[in-house]
């Protein structure tokens, strides 16, 4: 039950960036329409428009994801997947083997 809360918490965190990356993105395309229309009115007028970067400037870049702990738990799973691989191969072998042979003496027996 704990993990579910702590899935549903993750869930909901995941919600509420996603939510401010878009929120943020519209708010960039509705400051970028509105001074494109102020520079056509500047340039109307005979004045030098203004550049999109002062209006970049009011938005702050978003930061990037943390990466280090899936990172870390995707090491640790290769690492896992790779101790039981080389500890099963063997006795998986030896285990198709002597599977296969007991068919074997099974069907001699029948017959």
């Amino acid at each position: 039950m704990a993990n579910h809360g702590n899935r549903a918490r993750h869930t909901e965190e995941v919600d509420n960036k996603i939510n401010y990356v878009q929120c943020d993105g519209l708010e960039k395309h509705r400051a970028l329409a509105k001074q494109a229309a102020e520079n056509a009115l500047r340039v109307a007028k005979g004045e030098s428009p203004i550049p999109e970067e002062e209006v970049l400037k009011q938005f702050r870049p978003f930061p990037v994801p943390p990466r280090l702990n899936a990172t870390i738990s995707s090491g640790q799973i290769n690492t896992y997947s790779q101790h039981i691989s080389q500890f099963c191969s063997q006795p998986l072998a030896k285990l198709f083997i002597t599977q296969t042979l007991q068919n074997a003496k099974e069907a001699k027996d029948t017959k």
